[in-house]
């Protein structure tokens, strides 16, 4: 056998290697014909990830909703629970007002709200607390103080009896969303009773 002109008859093992290589690629790639490049169960795995991506996607941001919704409940009840906490033990003497700033007690509890609180829009809270007076020989006296957002409630005036009883309600509004498809409104309520130390 005659070489051509300008062509080598020798061929390296190398060169070789590679060309069978990229032979066998299409088959290893589960790759049929000469010029496809997809097979024939690709189309049912495109129609199966089409169905199955928007029920995953729901089920993610469901998961992720919950997360910051119980988050904002986890954090919220911490901080009413310490608002509580400092309402109790701001009482001086018995019969005296708070030794809270300006002696108000309760503008003291959405203060500490908020700062126990920075994952949460301020303007949206709003308070109720429940003062209960226990005298020794009368029936209880009870005094609400409500307020919400920027209005913090106040009780300046309110004379503290150790063994009373403060009730510090706390409520958020949230809106849990899935897949931008709904979104449904809920209120977060927190609640904290304690005793005036």
């Amino acid at each position: 056998m005659e070489a051509k002109a300008g062509c080598s008859t020798h061929r390296s093992t190398a060169s070789t290697r590679i060309r069978s290589w990229l032979r066998l690629l299409p088959a290893t790639l589960g790759v049929s014909g000469r010029f496809c490049f997809c097979s024939a169960d690709d189309g049912q795995s495109l129609v199966e990830f089409a169905l199955v991506v928007p029920l995953l996607l729901l089920v993610l941001t469901g998961i992720f909703s919950f997360g910051i919704i119980f988050n904002q409940y986890e954090v919220l009840t911490n901080a009413t629970n310490s608002a509580a906490r400092a309402f109790a033990v701001s009482a001086g003497s018995d019969g005296q007002q708070s030794q809270a700033l300006n002696n108000d007690a309760c503008a003291q509890v959405a203060t500490i709200v908020q700062g126990a609180a920075p994952n949460i829009t301020s303007s949206n809270l709003t308070y109720k607390i429940v003062y209960t007076h226990l005298p020794n020989s009368a029936s209880p006296t009870v005094s609400t103080y409500n307020g919400s957002g920027g209005s913090a409630p106040t009780c300046s005036s309110l004379l503290m009896y150790s063994g009373d009883s403060v009730k510090v309600s706390v409520t958020y509004p949230v809106s849990a969303t899935l897949f931008s498809w709904t979104s449904q409104n809920y209120t977060l309520s927190a609640q904290s009773t304690e005793f005036v130390q």
